[in-house]
């Protein structure tokens, strides 16, 4: 199998001010513009912070898309980060699961640090 690296570099308290860096076989891929800087919408249990009547509140929800939908609705972007080192032919379905599994692990939502309340 192939060598897929994802990282997000947002930390708190600007968790939604970062890009994501994917690298395939180590070689830095071409996040499109409309993504690079996104949550990527996949699937899981995600955090929101907020105030009510001046308490801190925290909730725990479930939001995105499991990874076949996920795959299917971006694969004109995908294709174009693989197309853009050249690499389309070697990619596997395992690696396009992979991907889906390296980035839903560091996927975000807006809200969830609470660095911007």
């Amino acid at each position: 199998m192939n060598e897929i690296e994802v990282s997000w570099t947002g930390k708190y308290p600007n968790l939604c001010s970062g890009h994501w860096k994917i690298s395939f076989n180590g070689k830095s891929m071409k996040v499109p513009s409309p993504f690079i800087n996104s949550s990527m919408g996949t699937d899981g249990i995600y955090s929101s912070w907020h105030f009510e009547d001046w308490m801190e509140v925290f909730e725990d929800y479930e939001d995105g898309i499991e990874c076949e939908e996920w795959l299917g609705k971006n694969v004109g972007w995908i294709k174009s980060m693989f197309e853009s080192i050249g690499v389309l032919d070697q990619v596997t379905k395992e690696d396009l699961i992979k991907l889906y599994n390296e980035i839903q692990e560091k996927d975000w939502r807006y809200l969830s640090c609470g660095g911007c309340i």
